[in-house]
């Protein structure tokens, strides 16, 4: 593979140039090896940047757009003040394979051949292709002895797609060192040596690396030497003792990661904040740590310094991994899962062969990390390895970016029962619909399940689900019974808005009505907006069609499951369209006016017509399948027929009754059209105030029919590009509602003839009153009750998510709903926090009150046997604090003592009770009560208190001991907790 260095191409190495063919053969040959996509490229291959210009006049030429050739490939436009290539400004860059680019080359040459870059196809973080522009940059030092950790750091760059031996030889380059010496490359981070890189064959993209730390190679001639990583270690040193410190630099070049802010306290200990600037404290970016070079100075505070209670040890933020620690400390707390796991119960349960498991790779990296969490002997330690390991099983968390801690958390429990699932076999199980009674339908759902999963994770994490699906068309309903690892509740919104709707009537001869609508301001959607809209006009919800109206166009046609939080309520109209539906159910498309047809402007793919600003009122017809330029002629002009402005003059009701009569052949076939479009059905008044004024109606038109052009265009706001034209007299078939319309184009003469008559008046529907009030907030609270309830509450699926009837032998919007059958020994309570939406993604920071003891689930629970007792108490929370795609994640949690403790990365201390509910909770850890009067969770003071020996004469041995005059912590050093904030509030 090539690879990203500077070293440019040589003449030789390229072929020699030929003579183009056509320009049609050009196209044959290019487009059939050409990746247009850059996700479409292949991982190993290489590509070359060329000038997005000369691509694209290239492009032009070969389709026929253009008469003249591209001519010699330059690279110049990709060259910076310094006169080398700059790849940061992709806009103007195609990247084209290699196969493709030497086609290019060929027919056209290159002039500055120097210039010219073979860029490697690499794997990203998330596993898919990446086109690596730029290198990795680590910072390193080289060291063969104590002396040597005085060096500066340097900045040593690598691509991913090279090996970590390549890397190892690229660090003794740069520090001068002979490349015949036996090396051993660590990552260091905390001050701490803690994990080493030992297959020099691994590419560095797959070895899991993290750029913002630092890379230390040790290095020695002979075998004889000491490696510098095993110096003021014995022979009975644990695995776990701390290696040798070493303090890099941060130089002058610094980590790649801005989001990082490390500082050296003392003479090695450091701490690094990943909070995405979502903190209080205003950190300096331009911050430089000291450089003091002592590496063994005793004032260093080492993770293993002195020890912690079990159970309230940190974890070190390995960079954005916050999310990762707060799930960690949270499942660590689980006393039946940390007891399973600390007993070494889980090993007779390893399934080596399961498939879709990781060998007992997964339980064993868990298990070591928790043995170590409350071995006592930490006050933090790095969950490394375990990250690796879950990075290469699961490309989503690979990398350093933030993730979602809910997320992790069910992938984590899920891969650990597979890696201890008891099936050893997991035979084909079919998925049925329930019949019979609740409880024996569930029974042999949950029997079913059991056949392929069996494990400690499932006996102490799933519950079971009853789905009921019911078709609004043939009533036909459908019962499943699923099983449950998590419960994930939506958070009730307290602010409505008041929307300001336009309803469009099919009935011309009615006039338009104003509402207003109040939906919820973040959580809404265009449905809940349409069912209002539906239920005031007294029209079936499915005839409805909401847009954006402005100016004489759609500037966007909602989508049912869009949500209303991308309305301005003050200043956006929503303009509601009746469009009755036919007996072959035809797709709507939208029509729009255009004055007469400007010149084509020609690209390669399409034809645009711009500045040709549109007139007139829009509309929508259905379209019928394989529909002639006449088919929707005939539809059109039924629509644009009360529109023809006609010539006044007054008559009398004898000249009316005459022109009515000799008219009446004429208008009966266009009368005719009219009323099939309407469904062939009398549309009922408008209600509410519309029902107290009776229009006048609008006489369909005896004028001639309006003369227009017409095309299907895909229409973007101002820019319509035809797709269609009827030329050929070819068919058309609508393909998509919210991309495609007809595009009528008058001539200036034509455009007089129409009369936007009536279009701007609207009678006033009594839900108006609303509008003078925009928004409301409910003043309540939001109990964990209230997000439980409206999770049970029943819902109309999006038109997206419909489902398949297999009744109607059709996908259906069908009301769902969810409840709960049965819940587990540990229940975890997902707040659904974060919204998303087309234009933006947000977080709910409503603040939900729940019980820390006595949560009692039975009101919810549907099994006769399961609802008894379901009292739960809460022993962890997962919090996340700050924005939606940033922010930083911590727990709460409750030790063996039954204290609750802060869990902040490497940071732990206390925390009170009236700290746990917050608008940061975010995962809710409950345990259920064996029985119901006795506390699932320990509580203070009860543990020493069942440990407590009652006698006198332990009480007399106890004060012996109390007043020996020695105390426990006396010859300990400061607190590590207390130091390092003092001395960090000191630098600030």
């Amino acid at each position: 593979m090539d690879t990203q260095d500077d070293v440019t191409a040589s003449l030789d190495a390229l072929p020699t140039q030929l003579a183009p063919p056509s320009a049609e053969e050009q196209a044959e040959q290019f487009f059939k090896v050409f990746i247009e996509k850059n996700s479409d490229q292949v991982v190993g291959s290489t590509v070359v940047p060329v000038p997005y210009k000369w691509m694209n006049n290239y492009k032009r030429f070969v389709k026929g757009n253009a008469s003249t050739p591209p001519g010699i490939i330059s690279f110049a436009s990709l060259l910076n003040k310094k006169g080398v290539v700059d790849l940061t400004t992709g806009a103007f860059i195609v990247f084209v394979n290699k196969e493709a680019f030497e086609l290019l080359r060929q027919w056209y040459g290159v002039q500055d051949p120097e210039h010219l870059k073979w860029i490697p196809v690499v794997a990203g973080d998330d596993g898919k292709p990446l086109i690596e522009t730029v290198p990795l940059t680590f910072r390193a030092v080289a060291v063969a002895k104590q002396s040597d950790l005085v060096d500066i750091a340097k900045d040593v760059k690598c691509s991913r797609a090279e090996t970590v031996g390549d890397l190892k030889t690229k660090i003794l380059e740069t520090f001068d060192v002979s490349p015949n010496v036996d090396t051993r490359l660590w990552s260091y981070q905390n001050s701490d040596w803690y994990s080493e890189y030992k297959d020099d064959d691994l590419l560095v993209g797959q070895a899991n690396m993290v750029v913002s730390s630092k890379l230390v190679l040790e290095y020695r001639s002979s075998a004889d030497e000491p490696w510098v990583s095993e110096t003021g270690k014995t022979a009975n040193s644990s695995d776990d003792e701390a290696l040798p410190a070493v303090d890099i630099g941060s130089g002058s070049g610094g980590s790649n990661n801005n989001n990082n802010i490390t500082r050296t306290y003392g003479s090695g200990a450091s701490s690094t904040n990943n909070y995405n600037n979502t903190s209080s404290t205003t950190y300096n970016s331009s911050y430089k740590s000291p450089t003091t070079y002592s590496p063994y100075s005793s004032s260093t505070y080492s993770s293993t310094y002195s020890s912690r209670k079990p159970g309230e040890t940190g974890l070190r933020n390995l960079g954005n991994t916050c999310f990762m620690n707060s799930a960690l400390q949270c499942l660590s707390h689980c006393q039946d899962l940390a007891d399973y796991f600390l007993e070494q119960d889980w090993r007779r349960d390893i399934n080596a062969d399961n498939p879709i498991g990781q060998g007992g790779r997964m339980a064993e990296a868990f298990a070591d990390l928790l043995r170590k969490l409350w071995s006592g002997a930490h006050r933090d330690v790095s969950p490394y390895d375990l990250k690796g390991l879950i990075a290469r099983v699961a490309p989503q968390f690979s990398g350093y970016q933030q993730h979602d801690s809910q997320e992790l958390t069910t992938f984590l429990l899920d891969s650990l029962h597979e890696d201890l699932n008891r099936v050893l076999k997991k035979p084909f199980v079919e998925q049925k619909e329930a019949e019979g009674d609740d409880v024996t339908a569930a029974q042999e759902a949950w029997e079913r399940f059991s056949l392929r999963n069996a494990s400690q994770l499932v006996d102490l994490f799933f519950g079971q689900y009853k789905s009921t699906l019911v078709c609004p068309d043939c009533d036909k309903v459908s019962v499943t019974f699923d099983p449950m690892m998590y419960l994930s509740v939506p958070i009730p919104e307290l602010t409505t808005m008041v929307v300001d709707v336009r309803f469009i009537p099919a009935d011309k001869s009615l006039q338009h009505t104003e509402l207003g609508i109040e939906v919820l301001a973040k959580s809404g959607t265009i449905q809940d907006l349409l069912l209002q809209v539906a239920d005031h006009m007294d029209v079936p919800l499915n005839e409805l069609v909401a847009t954006d109206y402005l100016n004489s166009t759609f500037w966007k046609i909602f989508h049912e499951s869009e949500s209303t939080g991308n309305i301005n309520p003050g200043t956006d109209k929503i303009y509601v369209y009746h469009v009755p539906s036919n007996e072959a159910a035809d797709p709507i498309i939208s029509v729009i006016l255009y004055p007469s047809t400007p010149a084509y402007q020609s690209s390669y793919y399409a034809y645009s017509r711009r500045n040709n600003d549109p007139f007139g009122f829009p509309f929508f017809i259905r379209a019928p399948k394989d529909a002639t330029e006449d088919d929707l002629r005939k539809l059109i002009d039924v629509q644009l027929s009360p529109f023809i402005a006609q010539p006044w003059t007054a008559t009398t009701d004898a000249d009316n009754h005459d022109a009515d009569k000799d008219d009446d052949d004429s208008d009966a076939e266009l009368e005719q059209a009219y009323q099939e479009q309407q469904g062939g059905a009398a549309m009922d008044q408008q209600d509410g105030a519309a029902m107290d004024q009776t229009p006048e109606p609008t006489i369909v038109s005896t004028e001639a029919a309006l003369d227009y052009t017409i095309e299907v265009s895909q229409y973007e706001r101002s820019d319509v590009r035809c797709i269609h034209d009827f030329e050929n007299n070819e068919p058309y078939t609508c393909t998509d509602t919210q991309k495609e319309c007809i595009a009528l184009f008058f001539a200036d003469d034509e455009k007089s003839r129409y009369a936007s008559v009536g279009v701007d008046d609207a009678i006033m529907h009594e839900s108006t009153a609303k509008l003078k009030r925009r928004s409301k907030k409910v003043d309540k609270q939001v109990q964990l009750d209230d997000c439980i309830r409206q999770f049970t509450t029943p819902e109309v699926l999006s038109d997206d998510n419909k489902w398949y009837c297999p009744q109607c032998k059709e996908h259906r919007q069908a009301k769902k709903q969810l409840e709960i059958w049965r819940l587990p020994q540990n229940l975890i309570v997902h707040l659904k926090r974060f919204s998303y939406t087309e234009h933006y993604r947000d977080k709910i920071d409503t603040r939900v009150e729940f019980p820390l003891t006595e949560l009692d689930l039975s009101p919810y629970v549907l099994s006769p046997e399961d609802k008894q007792g379901a009292i739960y108490d809460l022993f962890a929370v997962s919090n996340h604090m700050g924005n939606f795609g940033g922010g930083h994640y911590t727990a709460y949690a409750v030790d063996k003592a039954g204290n609750w403790c802060n869990y902040d990365d490497s940071w732990v201390s206390s925390a009170q009770e009236d700290q746990l509910v917050s608008t940061s909770s975010y995962m809710l850890f409950y345990r259920r009560r064996s029985d119901p009067s006795v506390p699932a969770v320990v509580k203070p003071g009860e543990a020493e208190m069942a440990e407590q020996v009652v006698g006198k004469d332990d009480d007399d041995q106890a004060m012996q001991e109390t007043d020996d005059g020695f105390d426990d912590d006396e010859d300990a050093p400061p607190s590590y907790d207390s130091t390092h904030r003092d001395v960090e509030n000191a630098l600030d």
